[in-house]
């Protein structure tokens, strides 16, 4: 998982921290994972199909946290999605007709990873967790390959 770095006090106090400031907890980590940069900008992309109230929801909970992060900083702050529709290409409905929706992420060199499927009546916050410990996972796998 990535640390943010806090811009107000601990508890709500409205003033800088400084004299924590050097603490290793404190700042952005910066460690490459599968290509993806801890604390930089996650492109997500969404395979959807049409009438399809999986992908629906999957989209509105997914836009919602990212629109949540500009307000509440996380690691989806600067985060975009992509809504793909698989019935305008047919590699894509060949490949996933029978698995949307398909939530992935692109990595530094512009492919994509497929992350693990979210259980479809999971809330934003439980999405939000499932998202960062599968991103994590996909760090521990390429650290491993290294």
């Amino acid at each position: 998982m990535c640390a943010q770095q806090p811009l107000l006090g601990q508890r709500g106090i409205s003033r800088p921290i400084r004299s924590f400031a050097r603490h290793t907890l404190l700042r952005p980590a910066t460690s490459r994972r599968q290509g993806l940069v801890c604390g930089s900008q996650y492109n997500f992309v969404l395979y959807t199909k049409p009438e399809c109230p999986l992908c629906d929801g999957l989209k509105d909970k997914m836009q919602g946290l990212i629109d949540r992060a500009q307000f509440m900083p996380s690691f989806l702050t600067g985060a975009t999605l992509e809504a793909r529709d698989i019935s305008t290409n047919e590699e894509w409905q060949g490949a996933m007709r029978l698995s949307v929706p398909v939530l992935a992420v692109l990595d530094a060199q512009g492919s994509e990873v497929v992350l693990p499927r979210p259980q479809p009546r999971l809330t934003a916050e439980r999405l939000q967790r499932h998202l960062e410990e599968a991103l994590a996972a996909l760090g521990g796998e390429q650290q491993q390959q290294q």
